[in-house]
């Protein structure tokens, strides 16, 4: 199970006790209910935005990392490199 899955079911459950705790022992009221799913249904669209945010910043990650690498070839190439010059004959 994912760290999303996980953040999900944390959600869910923390909406069905805040609804059970307003309510007491006594039954469920229709418009509680419909609260509860609007509630749930933005959840997941934050979940769902999170999820997209994250996608992002892993793409971005990988290409620092892309270019970090690529920064570390050159300069490894430079060091490598003789010196020319006057006085590097």
């Amino acid at each position: 199970m994912g760290f999303w899955e996980v953040i999900a079911i944390m959600v869910v459950v923390n909406g069905v006790a805040t609804v059970f705790k307003s309510r007491g022992r006594h039954g469920v009221e229709s418009g509680e209910i419909e609260e509860l799913r609007h509630r749930l249904e933005e959840q997941g669209e934050t979940i769902a935005d999170a999820q997209t945010e994250l996608a992002d910043q892993n793409l971005q990650m990988e290409e620092l990392h892309e270019r970090l690498e690529f920064t570390e070839r050159v300069l490894a190439q430079l060091k490598d490199r003789p010196e020319i010059g006057p006085g590097h004959q």
